[in-house]
C-alpha cells in the first residue's frame, strides 16, 4: 500500500481552473462568502509543532488584512478567479478536514507535558479557539472535524473528541453554533452565503465504532439544499486519491453509498478532503474532488513542505473560488501556491 510519499510523488498536478455549470437558483441571503479551509493539524505530544502553529495562526489572522489581494495570476497564469485584484475578506469561519490530534488524547487537546514529560507542548484548543484564553489563536471560529488520527486510538479519546465536537457545536448556546447539528454521526451543516457546506467528519456512512451512518442526514440535507437553491460543498476526511483509496480507511461501499447519494444533485460543487498531505484537484465519476494540505510534520522523510497549508475560499451566487496558501515563517509569512487552484462558474 502507497505511502503518502509514493502518493504525492505518483499523482500529476490537474488544470488550475475549470468551468463547472451548476443548475442551482440564486437564493435569498448574503450575496458572498469567505471562510478558510484548514486539515490534519496532528496535534501531538511527541512531535514539535510549535513553527507550524505559530505560523499558521499567525498567517491565517493576517492574510484578511485588507492588504492581501486575491490573486489575478499564478506560477505565470491567469487564476479566473471573480474576485482577483480585491481584497481578502475577513472569513465567517475556519472548516476543519479531521485529524485536529495525533492520537485524541485529552492532554492533545489542552497541552501539557511531552513524551516523558521532558517539556512542554501545545495542544489544538491554545491555538484554535477564538474564544480561548491567550493570544496564540485564530480570530475566527473553527468548525471541527474528525479523521483516523482522531478516533483510532483506543474508546476513551474517542469519547474525548466526540464530547469535543458536540461541545463546541450542538446546541445555540454553543461556543461555534451550527446548523442542522446530527447527533447520531456527529456530521452538521453550515448556511453561509450562496453556500450550504456539509460537514461529514471521517466519511458520511462512518459506523466503524458504532455511531449511526450519516447517509441518512446526508441525503435529507441535499434535498433541502436543492429546494432552497443552495450549492453545496462537501467536506469530510478521507478521499479518493491513491493514498485514500486504501481499505484500512473506508471501503468500496462506503464510496459508492456516497456518489450515489451525491449524483442526482448537479448543485454539489464538490468535495474537499485532507488525510494525504498534499493539495490537489481531480474528479471521482461525477464529483469534483478538492484535497487541501496539512500543518502537522510528515514521518516519512523529505515530506515536511514548510510550516503548513491552508486554503482560501470566495464564493457567489455565480462564482466559487479556491486557492492554496503555504505559510512560510513563523511571523506569518505566506505565499499563494500555484497550484491546484480552482474556479468555477455557478450558474
Amino acid at each position: 500500500m502507497p505511502t503518502r510519499r509514493q502518493f504525492i510523488q505518483t499523482t500529476a498536478a490537474t488544470a488550475a481552473a475549470y468551468a463547472l455549470p451548476l443548475r442551482a437558483q440564486a437564493q435569498n441571503g448574503d450575496s458572498d462568502t469567505t471562510f478558510f479551509i484548514a486539515s490534519d493539524t496532528h496535534y501531538s505530544s511527541v512531535d514539535e509543532n510549535h513553527p507550524a502553529s505559530h505560523a499558521m495562526v499567525n498567517a491565517i489572522n493576517r492574510i484578511a488584512d485588507g492588504k492581501t489581494l486575491w490573486p489575478e495570476t499564478l506560477g505565470g497564469k491567469a487564476t479566473g478567479f471573480s474576485c482577483a485584484g480585491q481584497p481578502v475578506a475577513p472569513p465567517r469561519g475556519i472548516v476543519h478536514l479531521g485529524d485536529m490530534t495525533d492520537h485524541g488524547s485529552p492532554r492533545e487537546l489542552r497541552g501539557g507535558r511531552g513524551f516523558l514529560g521532558i517539556k512542554n507542548y501545545y495542544g489544538f484548543r491554545q491555538f484554535w479557539e477564538h474564544d480561548g484564553p491567550g493570544k496564540l489563536k485564530v480570530k475566527y471560529p473553527v468548525h471541527c472535524g474528525l479523521g483516523n488520527h482522531d478516533l483510532d486510538f483506543g474508546n476513551n479519546n474517542r469519547e474525548t473528541m466526540w464530547r469535543y465536537v458536540t461541545s463546541r457545536h450542538q446546541g445555540k448556546m454553543a461556543p461555534v453554533p451550527v446548523r442542522d447539528f446530527d447527533p447520531d454521526s456527529l456530521c452538521y451543516a453550515l448556511h453561509w452565503g450562496p453556500l450550504r457546506i456539509l460537514q461529514l467528519q471521517r466519511f458520511a456512512t462512518d459506523t466503524v465504532y458504532k455511531r449511526k451512518s450519516g447517509l441518512p442526514w446526508l441525503k435529507k440535507q441535499l434535498a433541502a439544499a436543492a429546494t432552497a437553491g443552495q450549492h453545496v460543498l462537501l467536506c469530510q476526511h478521507y478521499g479518493f486519491d491513491p493514498f485514500g483509496l486504501q481499505k484500512r480507511w473506508w471501503t468500496e461501499r462506503d464510496r459508492q453509498q456516497l456518489l450515489d447519494a451525491t449524483k442526482p444533485h448537479p448543485n454539489i460543487i464538490g468535495l474537499c478532503h485532507g488525510h494525504s498531505h498534499a493539495t490537489g484537484l481531480y474528479k471521482q465519476d461525477h464529483l469534483r474532488i478538492l484535497r487541501c494540505n496539512n500543518m502537522g510534520w510528515e514521518l516519512d522523510a523529505g515530506n515536511k513542505d514548510g510550516h503548513g497549508s491552508f486554503a482560501v475560499v470566495h464564493a457567489s451566487h455565480g462564482h466559487f473560488n479556491l486557492v492554496h496558501v503555504d505559510c512560510t515563517a513563523a511571523d506569518g509569512s505566506f505565499r499563494f501556491r500555484p497550484e491546484n487552484h480552482f474556479s468555477a462558474a455557478l450558474t
